[in-house]
């Protein structure tokens, strides 16, 4: 999302993705357990089935199917993590 901000008026194409990115968001309502419904295309394009494991990523969280979470979880641990902070500029 800060990404996103940092885009210049006249970046055409960043704001068009922005554009397309947004319109595609849905509000959901908390049902009376304090649940919500995630969408079941939603639910089918993260390859979510059975279980769903919920993963902080600082400023929000994500939905991932636990197999494909412990893939990229070893992904990165393979990684060199120098090379990744260099990579987000620390």
């Amino acid at each position: 999302m800060h990404q996103f901000r940092k885009l210049a008026t006249s970046d055409r194409e960043g704001r068009r993705l922005t554009r397309v990115l947004a319109a595609r968001g849905e509000r959901v309502a908390w049902d009376g357990n304090g649940r919500v419904r995630v969408k079941d295309p939603l639910l089918e394009h993260a390859g979510i089935v059975e279980q769903v494991m919920l993963v902080g990523a600082m400023h929000h969280f994500e939905l991932w199917d636990p197999e494909r979470w412990q893939q990229e979880k070893q992904a990165v641990e393979e990684s060199d993590f120098a090379d990744l902070a260099r990579y987000l500029g620390l």
